[in-house]
């Protein structure tokens, strides 16, 4: 686990141990806030191990403060860790727990395993239990008092939510924003993405975090924007 600290009050969390992507090696992010009252915890990784290591490293470094932890997406290298924390802690999308619900209902970490192993990798953990989210939201939440607002940006899937810092003016884009291009799992999206994408190029931002990236920029938005168009009209 790396641990890189983004402007005044984030810590970026990076972990390699089932570094994969379509384009190469990348790790896996979980971002962490530390606001007035609360952490912040964006995505969950692979294991309640793994986000043990961030709560503690959050712990050491500021004192004691309770969590809000948000899943991006429903996807599984960004909720199984969420059985680290209680499901009144969790927030997401509706459309994202209603997925995670009818998709884990019946997980089975061997046949999973084995599913895995198709693509070269496997759990890191072997006890993962599913944790579905306890709070959700349709539209957009705000936690003013915190500077932090959830809005729903549907892209990589339909279930997508995206984090805004207002104070440090960071963007958490999870895998809505990916270089070479994004990657997408329903056509069928592809223009709520392409909204999507233009509302981030709309936000006071310099810094966007990926699921899986570099910390990128609006370029990378930019360019994400045009391939997604251009794959349109080709269409």
């Amino acid at each position: 686990m790396k641990i890189s600290k983004i402007k005044n009050r984030g810590r970026l969390f990076s972990f390699d141990d089932i570094s994969y992507s379509s384009f190469g090696n990348k790790s896996t992010h979980v971002y962490a806030i530390k606001a007035s009252q609360h952490f912040f915890i964006f995505d969950t990784y692979m294991g309640p191990g793994f986000m043990q290591q961030v709560k503690n490293a959050m712990l050491h470094e500021f004192g004691q403060k309770p969590f809000i932890v948000i899943n991006s997406h429903y996807h599984w290298d960004h909720v199984f860790g969420n059985s680290a924390f209680s499901p009144e802690e969790i927030f997401c999308h509706k459309i994202c727990r209603e997925i995670m619900e009818t998709q884990y209902n019946a997980f089975d970490p061997q046949s999973f395993d084995r599913y895995l192993a198709q693509y070269s990798f496997s759990l890191p953990e072997k006890q993962v239990e599913i944790v579905l989210p306890g709070v959700t939201f349709a539209d957009s939440l705000s936690f003013c008092d915190e500077g932090i607002e959830l809005f729903y940006t549907p892209g990589h899937t339909i279930d997508c939510l995206s984090l805004y810092d207002r104070i440090d003016k960071v963007l958490c884009a999870g895998d809505n924003v990916e270089l070479p291009y994004p990657t997408y799992f329903d056509e069928g999206n592809r223009e709520n993405h392409i909204k999507t994408l233009e509302k981030y190029l709309t936000m006071d931002t310099d810094t966007i975090i990926p699921g899986h990236d570099e910390i990128l920029g609006k370029e990378a938005v930019k360019k994400n924007l045009e391939y997604r168009k251009n794959l349109w009209h080709k269409s």
